[in-house]
């Protein structure tokens, strides 16, 4: 009986690393898209005040 709770207490372990890992990658994803999508309101907002400066 103990080895079976220890192996599975191995695999759960090994799930939840799995998972906090995902978790993470998925963190790291969405700041990027975060990111690039400031990115691309800030040149937007850049480009229509170099048009107000041009008129």
């Amino acid at each position: 009986m103990v080895k079976i709770f220890t192996f599975n207490k191995t695999i759960y372990l090994k799930i939840h690393m799995i998972s906090i890992r995902i978790s993470i990658l998925a963190q790291c994803c969405m700041n990027d898209y975060a990111n690039r999508q400031m990115n691309l309101q800030t040149v937007t907002y850049h480009s229509v005040d170099f048009r107000a400066n041009e008129a």
